[in-house]
């Protein structure tokens, strides 16, 4: 939902106040004596979930629809539709994952119902299905409260636009007892009023169905390891453990920006002469060697260009949908996403392509020619096999236990 400006708005000026009492959390989850023993230990997101399962059933309807022209949440979807409008996409994965976790939550949950209260809990309105469903709506109306440290339902604000670095800002003010939404910069009248939302896109699109990440923030996540054949595997490991890496990682990759410890992590990958160990560097940049560095961008390049292949159709392609007017929301929505994950990895490639052009052909003695004349014709027919792209976001398996709540609340 768009809502404009009707007066200028100053930096710091409060836009809305919401009660407290109109702020549903944890608490009030634990204030419900039914609910106690279900509740113990889990995620805040899992309790309040739980919380709106004993509203009327409208109450779970109402929030997890999305408003006019916006997309459901992907947890939602069916299968088909994930695989069709997701494909090659990590958000897939994400949501495959995390509704795994949700259904095996809520087995858990239901053994503690069969083992206290039965009755307490008509099938009707607890079941796997509700509790999915009764998830996609806390997800789509759920703020976290820096001030106050937790996350809190805030049906109010459900449709109002979330939009990456810029927007108002939604926190709690212990001075007044209410969740305030505050201009954080100048709005004029007249001006979309949209909330700050520092996710990553496909963090947006997992919780609302889609929204708009800033370039500063969105980001991919890809995954780098050892190779346990190798015959310095254990010196390799003991270098990643003093600088608390693991042998499998994840690394994030920005528009065209690949992390400095990513890098030296290919680096050390890659490294079969011990004497070159001690140039591994976690803080800077720092080559090896040519032929090592050579090695780890041809690798790279390829991985970029499997998971760019992994998409159907292409950017030409998304943006007609966007431009349909008989377009579902869904598919508008996974349009948005297959856009910005392209343009991250495609920024991605140029990045390489330019580390890349002055180590294809280096000035030598023998005049101007290849050093690594000898891996390159290896490598650039690695470079066009296609492979499959990795599964990513494997450390979300957990999420919704309590142990991880999503990191973006801090």
């Amino acid at each position: 939902m768009c809502l404009l400006a009707t007066s200028p708005w100053h930096p710091v000026q409060i836009v809305r106040e919401i009660p407290d009492s109109d702020a549903i959390t944890r608490a009030d989850a634990q204030s419900i004596q039914a609910l106690e023993p279900l509740i113990e230990s889990r995620s805040e997101l899992v309790a309040i979930a739980l919380w709106l399962m004993r509203q009327e059933a409208s109450a779970v309807e109402t929030l997890a629809r999305p408003g006019e022209g916006r997309a459901s949440s992907p947890l939602l979807w069916s299968q088909q539709r994930l695989d069709e409008l997701l494909q090659g996409s990590p958000v897939r994965d994400m949501v495959v994952e995390r509704k795994q976790a949700l259904i095996a939550e809520w087995a858990d949950i239901s053994k503690l119902i069969s083992e206290h209260d039965p009755a307490a809990f008509p099938p009707d309105k607890f079941s796997e299905a509700k509790f999915i469903e009764a998830m996609a709506a806390t997800l789509r109306s759920v703020f976290y409260l820096q001030s106050a440290e937790c996350f809190a339902l805030l049906p109010q604000l459900r449709d109002w636009d979330r939009s990456g670095e810029k927007g108002a800002v939604v926190d709690y003010d212990s001075l007044s007892s209410s969740v305030i939404v505050r201009a954080d910069t100048g709005i004029k009248r007249g001006q979309d009023l949209v909330l700050r939302d520092e996710r990553p896109s496909c963090e947006l699109m997992f919780a609302l169905g889609g929204g708009t990440a800033g370039q500063d923030v969105d980001f991919l996540e890809v995954p780098a390891s050892l190779v346990i054949t190798d015959r310095l595997y254990g010196l390799k490991k003991e270098i990643l453990d003093s600088v608390g890496l693991g042998v499998k990682q994840m690394f994030p990759i920005r528009h065209d920006s690949l992390s400095v410890q990513h890098l030296a992590y290919l680096r050390l990958s890659r490294i079969q002469d011990t004497a070159q160990f001690a140039k591994v560097n976690f803080e800077r940049d720092v080559i090896i060697s040519v032929e090592n560095e050579y090695e780890i961008l041809q690798l790279l390049m390829s991985d970029l260009r499997a998971r760019v292949q992994g998409y159907s159709g292409g950017i030409e392609e998304d943006i007609s949908i966007l431009q349909r007017g008989d377009a579902a929301p869904e598919e508008k929505a996974a349009a948005k996403q297959r856009i910005a994950e392209r343009k991250i990895l495609l920024t991605n490639m140029d990045g390489v392509r330019q580390r890349l052009a002055p180590i294809r052909g280096i000035p030598t003695k023998a005049g101007m020619q290849d050093p690594n004349s000898d891996i390159k014709e290896i490598f650039d027919a690695m470079e066009s096999i296609p492979a499959l792209p990795s599964k990513l976001f494997n450390r979300l398996r957990d999420w919704a236990t309590g142990k991880d709540d999503p990191t973006w609340k801090k």
